[in-house]
């Protein structure tokens, strides 16, 4: 999995004009508290999980202000899963493992520096967690067949089609409503 990092040279730059757009729709709404106008309040993240060269379309969250009551509201993502530091795509890809576990998360710790602690807390993430979550047991409905959530989240990825980027793209885009508010909570170890 860790090839779709390297052989779509504009997945990334692809993944910043979705969240622009979510950023867009968020802006157009306004306040979902008062009605108020948004005013832009982005968050600086220190993302970590992406090649050097696209840190920097990496480096804040799109996130808003109101005007009246100064709180804040924040679009979903394509980019980050909730506050944590990974990208989402790293989190998503790296736990894609297939065979033998330990084998396959020394390579890609050895490849991304994520540590082996944190690529087994989302594993565990996936295979526990996130399958008794609401979101999971009100979106399972949308898949035919099922995904195995003993195989997650490789075969939640395998359920979209088209290519490997189309599928990362579409798994990112399915996931994006837990990108917001304390809905799950994401271990990095």
């Amino acid at each position: 999995m860790s090839h779709i990092f390297f052989s779509d040279p504009t997945l990334f730059s692809r993944l910043q004009e979705f969240d622009a757009e979510l950023a867009q729709e968020t802006l157009d709404k306004g306040c979902h508290f008062c009605g108020g106008v948004l005013h832009r309040a982005y968050y600086p993240r220190k993302p970590r999980g992406i090649p050097e060269d696209h840190r920097q379309a990496f480096s804040f969250r799109f996130s808003f202000c109101c005007a009246r009551c100064r709180r804040r509201s924040t679009s979903e993502s394509l980019r980050f899963l909730g506050r944590k530091v990974y990208v989402g795509l790293m989190v998503v890809l790296a736990s894609c493992c297939r065979g033998r576990i330990h084998a396959w998360f020394s390579r890609v710790s050895a490849h991304t520096g994520v540590s082996l602690r944190t690529l087994y807390c989302w594993r565990s993430f996936w295979r526990k967690t996130f399958p008794s979550t609401s979101f999971w047991r009100e979106a399972r409905g949308r898949f035919m067949p099922l995904p195995d959530p003993e195989a997650f989240p490789l075969s939640l990825h395998q359920s979209f089609e088209g290519s490997g980027t189309e599928q990362t793209v579409a798994c990112l885009r399915f996931l994006r409503p837990i990108t917001i508010g304390p809905m799950i909570t994401i271990g990095e170890g």
